[in-house]
């Protein structure tokens, strides 16, 4: 059955995937990845309580995983609740250290602040000032051969 879903998932065929991931989990098959997709159907439909319950419900199921802490931590951001989106990121970190995506959205750079924007924009800047040379030498044109 989950099978069944994943391959309607990926066709985007939506019903049918949440459909078939009901039924495997009403079958018992309790794997994160269940609960994840049913999440993504959910916020792709708009529903955020669902997709919430889901994944909870996957976290809980596997609090090693922390694709499911991060895409907690994710929703629980975007819908405000900055207390909760700290707790999960840090279970996402506490669960695969050395994961980039977990580190990176606990970052300061990945805030939407306009001061964060302004000051990671000036050391873009300053990066691009820096190699600016460095580019003009490498990319001047050579004689054709």
């Amino acid at each position: 059955m989950k099978y069944l879903a994943d391959v309607s998932f990926r066709a985007g065929k939506l019903a049918a995937a949440r459909d078939g991931y009901r039924r495997a989990v009403a079958a018992g098959f309790r794997h994160p990845d269940v609960f994840v997709n049913l999440a993504s159907i959910a916020e792709r439909e708009g529903k955020t309580g669902e997709a919430r319950a889901a994944l909870t419900e996957a976290v809980q199921s596997a609090p090693a995983d922390a694709d499911a802490w991060n895409r907690l931590g994710l929703l629980e951001a975007r819908s405000g609740d900055l207390a909760a989106a700290r707790r999960a990121f840090t279970s996402a970190m506490a669960a695969a250290p050395d994961r980039a995506e977990t580190v990176l959205t606990t970052s300061p750079s990945s805030s939407g602040a306009p001061a964060t924007r302004r000051r990671r924009n000036r050391g873009c800047r300053r990066r691009w000032r820096a190699i600016r040379p460095i580019r003009k030498r490498t990319t001047s044109s050579a004689p054709a051969i």
